[in-house]
């Protein structure tokens, strides 16, 4: 089983002897192969692919550098991605230019009219008719505008979907659950 890969040391030294790949009148391969300064494994591998058609496959993706990947990112996602969109959705290369949008710089609304404040108060005590003159005033609305409330309860009315459900709540129930009650055949 072949290996995925192999990273050799530079230079280097094959095992193998490159002289018997050498034929009468051809190229010297070993020659070659030591008149390179610093050989490396792809080297051997290229004059191996002369001599016997040996063929092999580079992982170039694990040479690339972060800043190469990077620069790789930038013109696949922001450069090639985007003129194919436009290819599909335009038919060109290039978005066609549209209307500009109109400026709002400097442009000065017209606010409503303030509403007078309702203040409801709901007693007789000093503090609270002092609390209801002074948001009369403050508001400039008319004294006789404040509503004043009683101070008797309200009542609670139930609806007719509550009166027929109750609810129940036992120590591990994390929300109350409808207590089911037998219904009287009628």
């Amino acid at each position: 089983m072949p290996a995925d890969f192999f990273v050799g040391p530079i230079p280097y030294k094959p095992r193998t002897n490159l002289a018997q790949f050498r034929k009468p009148g051809g190229p010297d391969f070993a020659g070659e192969f030591r008149a390179l300064k610093e050989p490396t494994v792809i080297d051997f591998l290229n004059i191996l692919g002369r001599a016997k058609g040996i063929t092999y496959k580079r992982a170039w993706w694990r040479e690339l550098t972060q800043w190469q990947c990077v620069a790789a990112s930038f013109a696949v996602v922001g450069i090639i991605w985007p003129i194919c969109l436009n290819l599909m959705y335009f038919h060109r290369p290039w978005r066609p230019r549209t209307a500009k949008a109109t400026s709002l710089i400097g442009v000065e609304g017209e606010s409503p009219a303030r509403q007078p404040a309702m203040v409801l108060a709901g007693g007789s005590s000093e503090s609270e008719q002092a609390v209801v003159s002074e948001a009369a005033s403050s508001a400039a609305v008319d004294a006789s505008v404040v509503a004043v409330l009683g101070t008797a309860p309200l009542e609670q009315t139930k609806t007719e979907e509550q009166a027929q459900s109750e609810f129940g709540a036992e120590k591990d129930d994390y929300y109350p659950t409808e207590v089911h009650v037998p219904h009287k055949p009628e």
